[in-house]
């Protein structure tokens, strides 16, 4: 009898000590995002893993646990966490958003969008999820769903900034300069210091041959931001374009020196240097830049810059 009360007892303090442990384990699964992310994975995996766990803090630990691992840059172990968490709750939007935005991150579009999509089903009146949707069709190739998912988050905002520049963006590439002109104006006129929709309506009017317009809004998105390569790179641009090498080869090297890699830069640089009687060196640019992307020469023609 004394054994089995011995027994019992130490029975008692073993469970009472494996629910405080899986209790510790949630709590740093769920507590501050500061602490340490490999821990917070095991705290995590162990809460879950330990089957003590009711369905809303399992999809916490879950969710937690996703977070956690997209921070250290486990997509995959992210995207099946979500997965989980989706299983627990089909109707929870936020999980499909946040696994659209691990889809996007990888450039798989065709996933994000169906997540995104999922997202706005189950909350329409979700400003961002139509934003994201509209986002993930644009770089799917889809650009009039884009344009329906962005105008529809408009109807909810008919000020959301950076709608109108999304918009801008799709129009130039669907070739629409007067509606991108018009959707980057809108965004200038919510935000005045939106230097992307500055340099969006400056390329827009390079490609409609108002290069006056085009430097001034390129000059323009500059003060704003000195620090983005495709900013000086719009100005080369329109540069070479009014026919002052100089300042265009200038810009050119600006924009590669903040991003070595943009081919853009790079070959219109070429041309700018060939221009110039400098074939070595024109050549030696235009080679690299079409070995970072065999299509550059078509997107520099169609931004006014022949070979």
């Amino acid at each position: 009898m004394k054994f089995f009360q011995v027994f019992c007892a130490v029975l008692l303090i073993g469970l009472m000590a494996a629910q405080a442990s899986a209790e510790n384990d949630f709590d740093r699964c769920t507590g501050d995002d500061g602490y340490d992310i490999d821990k917070k994975v095991a705290a995590c995996t162990l809460a879950i893993s330990g089957g003590k766990l009711d369905q809303t803090n399992l999809g916490a630990a879950y969710s937690k646990r996703a977070a956690a691992r997209a921070s250290r840059k486990d997509l995959e172990g992210a995207i099946a966490d979500f997965g989980e968490v989706i299983r627990l709750f089909p109707d929870l939007a936020s999980a499909y958003l946040s696994r659209g935005d691990i889809y996007y991150s990888q450039k798989k579009f065709g996933d994000a969008v169906r997540d995104y999509a999922d997202a706005v089903r189950l909350r329409p009146d979700w400003i961002m999820a139509l934003k994201y949707l509209g986002d993930a069709h644009d770089e799917n190739g889809e650009p009039v769903k884009a344009i329906a998912a962005y105008q529809s988050a408009l109807k909810l905002d008919r000020n959301f900034a950076d709608v109108h520049f999304d918009l801008g963006i799709v129009y130039r590439k669907m070739g629409n300069f007067k509606k991108a002109a018009a959707s980057f104006a809108r965004t200038i006129r919510l935000m005045a210091d939106h230097a992307g929709a500055f340099n969006g309506r400056c390329v827009t009017y390079a490609q409609m041959g108002r290069l006056k317009s085009a430097i001034s809004d390129c000059n323009r998105a500059i003060d704003l931001n000195s620090r983005i390569s495709a900013y000086w790179e719009a100005r080369a641009i329109v540069r070479q374009r009014m026919g002052d090498l100089r300042l265009a080869l200038d810009d050119y090297s600006r924009a590669l020196q903040l991003d070595p890699k943009n081919a853009n830069a790079l070959y219109g640089r070429g041309s700018v240097r060939l221009g110039t009687g400098d074939k070595t060196g024109g050549e030696a640019d235009r080679a690299a830049a079409m070995k970072l992307n065999p299509k550059v020469a078509d997107v520099m023609a169609s931004l006014g810059i022949k070979a």
